[in-house]
């Protein structure tokens, strides 16, 4: 009786949050904080559609000026319908090359003096998604990916906020989730220290002690980000956002859209 009071109570909570945050404007909040403001963000992309679209719905909705955008994901079916109705809005799109998984993101030294110089807002959804992901690969990515981002944010003059993309399963063990960062079973960057100086074959065998009760590499690393953005909360504004599953669109930009793009992605926007 106590576990299903305990649940009702929950789920009131959670209806009484509801409610406060559906009668906030959102969309005017959001509009006030563009206007007027001189306005790049920065993003990298996920392995999934959600990138796509929400690249298009800061293009259209949020007369952002600019975006740096890492891959050749303009020519994605996605954009058909933007490409007709605002072919010039595609001149404010400039690629970068760069990579999740290097030094500096891989990003030239051009472009990070004009990222530095320029960006205030960084969204972070770059990741693998495979939930087999050997337990090194997935570190490299998900969470040593997370700090180099991070890193890169610390040293942007004018950065406003750092918005991590994580997942609503990132602590999926768990009966009831709240929006607060949960304990990790080892630190961040004792995690990012010990994939960069041990083998894949140790990294494997002390696997299950890591893992614990999560069901995969994915939600173990995805997890670990999340501490790792807490933890740098004081140095740069953080939020972490965490999607449920992204599926195909309703209605936009097109019906039944579902693209996949495994690439990094960066947009910078003005």
């Amino acid at each position: 009786m106590g576990r299903k009071r305990m649940f009702v109570q929950n789920y009131h909570k959670i209806e009484k949050n509801i409610g406060v945050l559906n009668d906030i404007n959102w969309e005017h909040h959001i509009k006030q904080y563009v206007r007027g403001m001189r306005k790049y963000a920065f993003k990298d992309n996920s392995s999934d559609e959600e990138a796509e679209t929400s690249l298009r719905q800061l293009r259209r909705k949020h007369q952002i000026v600019k975006f740096l955008v890492l891959s050749n994901l303009l020519i994605e079916p996605i954009f058909d319908p933007l490409r007709e109705l605002l072919p010039q809005a595609f001149a404010k799109v400039v690629p970068i090359e760069g990579d999740i998984t290097l030094p500096l993101l891989g990003i030239s030294s051009d472009n990070l003096s004009l990222l530095r110089k320029t960006v205030s807002v960084v969204i972070h959804s770059a990741a693998t998604v495979k939930f087999d992901e050997p337990l090194n690969v997935a570190m490299n990515i998900n969470l040593g990916g997370t700090s180099k981002v991070l890193e890169l944010a610390e040293s942007m003059e004018l950065i406003k906020a750092v918005v991590y993309v994580s997942t609503a399963f990132s602590n999926c063990e768990r009966s009831f989730i709240e929006e607060k960062i949960y304990p990790v079973r080892i630190d961040p960057v004792t995690a990012i220290t010990m994939y960069q100086k041990c083998d894949e074959d140790f990294l494997e065998a002390i696997k299950p002690v890591l893992v614990g009760d999560k069901p995969n590499t994915y939600v173990l690393t995805k997890h670990l980000a999340e501490e790792l953005v807490n933890q740098w909360k004081m140095a740069v504004p953080v939020c972490v956002v965490r999607p449920s599953i992204v599926i195909a669109a309703y209605k936009h930009p097109i019906p039944g859209t579902r693209v996949v793009v495994k690439v990094l992605r960066l947009p910078c926007a003005s």
